[in-house]
Order: C-alpha cells, then structure tokens, then sequence
C-alpha cells in the first residue's frame, strides 16, 4: 500500500509506493517546505478548493491522517465540511 506525501502550502499530494523501504524525503518538490505523510486513502482535493484543502489541513492538524477511523467498532466517515469537521474532532479526538 502506498501513502501520499502532502504540501498544504502548495496544496499538491505525491504518491509514494515504496516508502517502507527506503527513506522518505518529506521536503516538497515545489517548494521546498516540509510535507506530512498521509494514508493512501486521503483524496486531495482540486488546487483551488481552499475550502476543501483547510478541511483537511484542520483534520491532519488534529491527529486524523485519513486512515481507517472507528468509533464503538464501526467505521466513521470523514466530514465534508468545517462545521461537520468540528464536531468529528472533539466526538472523536482521543
């Protein structure tokens, strides 16, 4: 399974598939700032949806990197929106 290594500043998401073995340079390749490695399940959203892209930073910022989330053994859904966004972190931020 692959991850991807996001830039929030560049707002641009880089396939990995073959991160476990070998090192992992997390600096951007646009930019040169440093990236956050995600689950290969995040889906990045268009450049230009800021909304989106300040969900997800919001999420990733909260310790949700878009992997598998489980509240009483059944599997949650990412929120769509900021306003979904804030109830999911303080329902499910441990």
């Amino acid at each position: 399974m692959g991850h991807k290594k996001v830039c929030f500043t560049c707002r641009k998401a880089f396939s990995l598939y073959e991160y476990e073995t070998k090192q992992v340079n997390l600096t951007c390749p646009e930019c040169g700032l440093d990236t956050i490695l995600l689950n290969h399940k995040f889906r990045p959203p268009k450049r230009d949806d800021l909304k989106q892209w300040q969900l997800a930073k919001f999420l990733v910022d909260h310790g949700f990197l878009f992997s598998h989330a489980y509240k009483d053994n059944i599997m949650i859904h990412y929120p769509k929106t900021m306003e979904e966004a804030e109830t999911f972190v303080r329902e499910n931020k441990r």
